[in-house]
């Protein structure tokens, strides 16, 4: 199991991706798909696209009648952390123990 200090590092990362806003609702799919093939211990818990939209003025408040309105996707999802692609990584990624000799001990 990879240290947890590792694993807020990489939720981190998913932070950004969530927090970004994308011009469509297959560009911000991709993002969640990109980062999830990377990050093989993590996996999608819930997954929720929303379309906001917004003056493209930049102002405040409630929009003009007729006015033309800016749209933009944002993520939110939960990832929670794969056990058994966990497990894998790190019995791939860390060498396995070798035993001692009953020489080697001698010499301690």
């Amino acid at each position: 199991m990879p240290s947890t200090y590792t694993l807020l590092i990489l939720s981190d990362y998913f932070l950004k991706v969530v927090a970004l806003e994308y011009a469509c609702y297959k560009d911000a799919e991709t993002a969640v798909e990109n980062w999830l093939s990377g990050h093989k211990i993590f996996r999608l818990e819930e997954l929720s696209i929303e379309s906001k939209s917004r003056r493209m003025n930049g102002k405040i408040g409630r929009p003009k009648k007729g006015e033309i309105l800016e749209t933009y996707y944002s993520v939110k999802a939960k990832i929670q952390v794969d056990e058994e692609h966990a497990q894998y990584h790190v019995a791939r990624i860390l060498p396995t123990p070798t035993p001692r000799s009953k020489t080697t001990e001698n010499y301690k």
